[in-house]
């Protein structure tokens, strides 16, 4: 319970903290907040339906079990959706690099790399 609890919190934190970033780079910055607005009155639609499809629930079929399992639905279209949204821009995205030695770049003057800086300036000190 404490495991699911905990994932449930994080994906839920991050879609709450990635939303607008995520609105920005669909829509675009001009267009953010009448997007924020749609987005608002969809969700405000949506909670004054719920005190209605929790009493329904309760009253007419006696537990809560059908809306758990339409939930659960739910959620696994969204995550398709989500899949087919990821794979169709993966694949349609043309890719640039290549790993020709052309475009490989010699360096003339050596570098020191982090952890060589860090012997370094821990000798000196």
């Amino acid at each position: 319970m404490l495991a699911t609890c905990l994932g449930f919190g994080a994906f839920s934190g991050h879609a709450i903290a990635v939303h607008n970033s995520l609105m920005g780079d669909v829509v675009g910055a001009g267009q953010l907040d009448t997007s924020n607005r749609i987005v608002t009155c969809i969700a405000t639609v949506s909670f004054l339906t719920k005190p209605l499809l929790l009493g329904f629930f309760r009253d007419m079929q006696g537990s809560y079990d059908n809306l758990y399992r339409i939930m659960s639905g739910l959620m696994f279209l969204n995550a398709l959706v989500w899949l087919v949204v990821n794979l169709t821009d993966r694949f349609r995205k043309k890719r640039t690099w290549t790993t020709r030695d052309s475009q490989l770049q010699l360096c003339d003057l050596p570098t020191l790399t982090g952890y060589q800086v860090m012997d370094l300036t821990s000798l000196m000190a």
